[in-house]
């Protein structure tokens, strides 16, 4: 509908109604006229904007809709339209009635033509528009009128039996978890089935339009609604209510563990087709605080080494891998949000608020809640991409697997040194849109990048420290109750355990007397002892172990030290021995 003023308009003022009688818009001036007493005035365009504006004077008829033909008056083009057709039908059926034929009373007028009350020619058409005005008889070819509220499809279209059908269809095939239909394979099927019921007629057929608009009108708005696997739709429909903001380092900190496609070389040659990779990202900084590379499948002291190596020094892990980063980012972190794998319950897992890290679990299959890593292991799998042993292709996993076995794969060292690299030497310094676009804290200048980010805490803020070793250790380790002795030292599982801390703990408990055992059911070289004076762990060493044993996968009763599977790489007894320091 127009918004300009208008030759007509009824105009509500505070003084009565007045009817705009003329608009000299050149000269910038409005005649109203007072409909009553037939009084005429003249105010400026301007003025009359202005109250308009204000909402002092109100157009009455602004907001009658187009289509209300029936309230226009007699020279209106519409109704003077009606009239013509009128006058047309009835000189139609007059020359019928003398005998004619519809197509003689049709030629004849278009030859003789027609006038109307006025003695004025009325324009009469074509001989189609003829035959349609008097094949539509009295009751529509009266008027003529133009249908505005027949235009579109505001009726549906179709009958309520074609849109039950649709439904049914919906429900049958397109509603299903993967399923090969969409809409046009949906709207081809709806018109197949509904011409065999008789619902549509010859040459009639359902649009895709029509059919997608019963599909969010009567089923749903979300034409995945149900199509997408439940695991995944979780993450994929989530609605992201807030922005998820870390308030500094170690604030907020996200564990998650991937699965490498990625097949490497082993001892003698062999094809090692599993490797999972664990890391601990910091989110205010996205700073790789942690990793931990395996070769089956994560558990719960996976996921303690993992958070070891974050919160306590890696300098020298990283001279030993040759990595050049001039910051070591370690700390206690003060929330961690992990999945809710078997890695990460437990009562150990439950005792890491003793350190003062808070535990939050996201639900499986839900991305969204921890997006800071998957964003990490994108980027990582995409780069991964073109390494030798890699089996991702088009962003699938294990597309390449046959092909990957052929290339000159990398030995799990190799793999490692190259993801510890990547993590600390490129994605460290690699510049991340959410810090460009999305920090609105001009009056600081945090840094594009994670290495940035990181050593600007360093410099400004307070990062929270490591925790004390004794009450780390009390948090990762099970306990037990065993017997001291002055001889054999501490047995357990199969072993003895003894050391230069074995004298003092004899002088504090006594001979025979049974004490508190802490250990590791991965490391059956150490064992630890609370001093009974300070509380400290003093350590109690396995016979068995030389300076270069490696630590076993699974402490077993009466099993040699020649039994236990070796280490995964070097990295864990430096790491071991880091932690023995």
């Amino acid at each position: 509908m127009s918004r300009y003023l208008q030759k007509g308009n009824l105009i509500a003022t505070p003084n009565g109604e007045r009817l705009v009688k003329d608009i000299w818009a050149a000269e910038g001036v409005v005649e109203l006229l007072e409909p009553t007493e037939l009084i005429s005035e003249t105010v400026r365009l301007s003025q009359l904007r202005a109250h308009l504006a204000a909402g002092n004077y109100r157009i009455q008829n602004r907001e009658a809709p187009i289509a209300a033909v029936a309230l226009h008056d007699a020279s209106n083009a519409a109704r003077k339209k009606e009239a013509e057709n009128r006058s047309i039908f009835a000189e139609l059926k007059k020359r019928i009635g003398r005998g004619a034929t519809a197509h003689q009373a049709i030629c004849g007028l278009l030859e003789a033509g027609l006038l109307d009350s006025n003695d004025r020619a009325i324009p009469l058409g074509s001989e189609r528009t003829l035959y349609r005005i008097l094949a539509r008889g009295d009751a529509r070819a009266q008027a003529q009128l133009p249908q505005f509220h027949l235009r579109g499809n505001h009726g549906g279209g179709h009958s309520d039996h074609v849109v039950k059908l649709v439904l049914q269809l919906v429900e049958e095939q397109y509603a299903k978890v993967k399923s090969r239909f969409r809409v046009p394979a949906l709207a081809k099927l709806a018109n197949q089935q509904a011409h065999a019921a008789g619902l549509l007629r010859d040459g009639e057929q359902l649009g895709r339009k029509f059919v997608r608009k019963v599909l969010v009108e009567h089923w749903h708005p979300d034409l995945d609604y149900r199509r997408l696997d439940p695991r995944l739709a979780r993450s994929a429909k989530a609605v992201a209510k807030q922005r998820i903001r870390a308030g500094g380092a170690l604030h907020r900190t996200e564990d998650d563990t991937l699965h490498l496609p990625f097949v490497t070389r082993g001892p003698g040659g062999a094809i090692l087709a599993e490797s999972w990779l664990m890391l601990i990202i910091d989110c205010f900084t996205a700073m790789p605080l942690s990793w931990r590379l395996m070769k089956k499948r994560p558990t719960v002291d996976d996921t303690l080494a993992c958070l070891e190596r974050a919160m306590f020094p890696k300098r020298e892990l990283f001279v030993a891998l040759n990595i050049n980063c001039p910051v070591d980012p370690y700390g206690t972190p003060i929330k961690v949000i992990v999945d809710n794998g078997p890695e990460n319950k437990g009562e150990r897992v439950e005792r890491l608020t003793l350190v003062g890290i808070n535990v939050e679990r996201a639900p499986a299959h839900s991305g969204h809640r921890k997006p800071f890593i998957e964003r990490l292991h994108g980027a990582l799998k995409s780069d991964l991409e073109v390494l030798p042993g890699c089996t991702r292709f088009n962003g699938k996993d294990g597309e390449r697997m046959e092909q990957a076995k052929e290339d000159d794969l990398m030995t799990f060292e190799e793999l490692e040194r190259w993801i510890v690299r990547w993590l600390y030497e490129q994605w460290a310094n690699r510049t991340l849109e959410r810090f460009i676009t999305a920090d609105y804290h001009l009056e600081r200048d945090d840094g594009i990048t994670p290495m940035q980010r990181w050593m600007q805490c360093e410099r400004t803020c307070s990062i929270p420290n490591p925790p004390d070793r004794d009450l780390w250790n009390a948090v990762k380790l099970e306990d037990d109750t065993r017997s001291l002795s002055p001889k054999t030292g501490i047995p357990f599982e199969g072993f003895r355990f003894r050391g230069e801390n074995l004298p003092k703990l004899v002088r504090q408990y006594g001979p025979n007397a049974n004490v508190r055992v802490f250990y590791s059911p991965v490391d059956y070289r150490f064992v630890y002892v609370p001093d009974k004076d300070s509380g400290r762990l003093l350590m109690l060493i396995n016979d068995e172990v030389t300076e270069g044993s490696p630590a076993s996968i699974l402490m077993r009763r009466n099993v040699g030290v020649s039994s236990c599977e070796p280490a995964a790489d070097s990295l864990q007894m430096l790491w071991c021995n880091s932690i023995r320091t």
